[in-house]
């Protein structure tokens, strides 16, 4: 795999609408690997992460790792706009330490399961 078929794969790989009508791929190479990228509006310019691809996968590969860019895209935009009391309580630009700090030796909401004894 060199840039040129990752171009070509990617060519054919529909971007959903749901991006809005500007979006594209970004694609590129480095020292070890390939990459591409995903890019749109909403409503700002946004460049996702870059997934990178080994120059030795198949078009397949690079056909399902962009599905997961999109699939992760998407992912993002949801936990950011989904409110629950006008908080994004599932954003994904939580800081990993603070999220940590915060739970500590939270009790989780869940359910109480009944023992055999009480179902019988």
């Amino acid at each position: 795999m060199d840039v040129a078929e990752l171009r070509s794969t990617l060519s054919v790989c529909e971007i959903p609408q749901l991006f809005g009508k500007d979006r594209l791929w970004r694609w590129g190479e480095d020292a070890d690997a390939l990459w591409l990228q995903l890019v749109f509006y909403a409503p700002a310019r946004q460049a996702c992460r870059k997934w990178r691809i080994s120059r030795h996968a198949t078009r397949s590969e690079v056909v399902g790792t962009a599905f997961l860019a999109c699939k992760q895209a998407m992912e993002h935009e949801l936990r950011e706009q989904f409110r629950y009391r006008e908080r994004a309580i599932y954003s994904p630009h939580y800081d990993v330490d603070r999220l940590k700090d915060f739970h500590g030796d939270t009790e989780f909401d869940q359910r109480v399961s009944r023992s055999a004894e009480a179902v019988s």
